[in-house]
């Protein structure tokens, strides 16, 4: 499967569109690829399979701006060609794992799953939590438990303890 597909199924499955780069390059960590979303995107763009904006909002008093990446009608035609079933179940398994999880949390998930890969699995939800603490992840310990339970869920498929 190559990056423009990885990358085009990725938005696609999450709703057609996705805010930031940053959140499109965790979520295909956490189905296990390793794509330079900067390079894609930029190609994808050229090839008018997905548009970019930018969205400004008022948050928490403070005005945010962030990328919008939308997939076009002809993006969803090359994917539809180019659609691989296992791919496709991946990426959709990771996403409704996900869930509401906020972005940090999403960060810490993909930042363990980058330095530990699938060794992730054979560790328990407190070592990864000490780890996550040793490497500065996040700042908040409700953000590195929430990045552990992600990866938890993604790697395991349950919420169980340890």
């Amino acid at each position: 499967m190559n990056a423009e597909s990885i990358v085009l199924l990725t938005i696609d499955a999450y709703g057609g569109k996705i805010s930031s780069k940053i959140r499109l390059n965790n979520i295909i960590t956490l189905c296990g690829f390793d794509v330079d979303t900067n390079e894609v995107i930029q190609r994808l763009e050229s090839y008018r399979l997905i548009n970019s904006y930018t969205s400004e909002d008022f948050i928490d008093g403070v005005y945010r701006t962030s990328n919008i990446y939308r997939i076009t009608d002809n993006g969803k035609k090359y994917a539809s060609h180019r659609r691989n079933t296992a791919l496709a179940d991946t990426i959709h398994k990771v996403i409704n794992d996900i869930g509401d999880a906020r972005f940090m949390e999403i960060s810490v998930a993909a930042s363990l799953y980058r330095l530990l890969g699938d060794s992730a699995r054979s560790l328990d939800k407190d070592a990864l939590s000490s780890l996550a603490k040793a490497k500065g992840m996040a700042v908040y310990k409700r953000d590195i438990d929430g990045g552990v339970s992600l990866l938890h869920r993604v790697l395991v498929g349950d919420e169980g303890e340890n």
